[in-house]
């Protein structure tokens, strides 16, 4: 990433963003957690959902790169890990869009081990758009956070089972 992007602050979030959050269980018991840890840890849920990054360690005020594809057309942005959390039952973290991001906002990844032993992943985002062609594109724009969002959710639990399974 250019110093220029990787030296800027995070985009503030707009008084009136949208929120996008899905939930999902993603395994049972701390082998599920630690599993879910590591998948977030190295950037797996990303490159399993089709985004990939730059594989910038996880730590908070680490710029990361990521790349998506969308139409067919692959786009390169950054965004600046603001907080991680590695609490013995949640174990997460939030990135904050840098400019040149297509929205503007933060989103975070959050797995949960339950008092009933099951983990949970949640993801929220909240964020406006970033670009002319996003304020642009209006509910489309929406539509395509949410999949992205889903795709992560489906991709942490793919990794979580196959870790698990290769433990046992």
């Amino acid at each position: 990433m250019a110093a220029s992007v990787a030296d800027a602050a995070p985009d503030p979030i707009p008084p009136r963003a949208g929120t996008v959050e899905v939930r999902r269980v993603v395994g049972e018991g701390p082998t599920a957690l630690a599993a879910g840890a590591d998948t977030l840890r190295d950037w797996a849920m990303h490159e399993r959902a089709g985004v990939r990054t730059d594989g910038s360690p996880l730590e908070a005020g680490q710029t990361v790169g990521i790349a998506a594809r969308t139409f067919g057309v692959w786009m390169r942005f950054a965004c600046r890990v603001t907080d991680v959390e590695n609490g013995p039952n949640r174990i997460g973290f939030t990135y904050a869009t840098l400019p040149g991001h297509p929205e503007r906002g933060r989103e975070t990844f959050l797995l949960e081990l339950r008092g009933d032993g099951r983990v949970e992943l949640t993801i929220s985002a909240r964020s406006s758009a970033g670009w002319w062609v996003t304020r642009l594109a209006g509910p489309v724009a929406r539509i395509l956070q949410r999949r992205f969002t889903e795709r992560y959710a489906a991709a942490m639990a793919v990794e979580v089972a196959q870790r698990t399974s290769a433990i046992s």
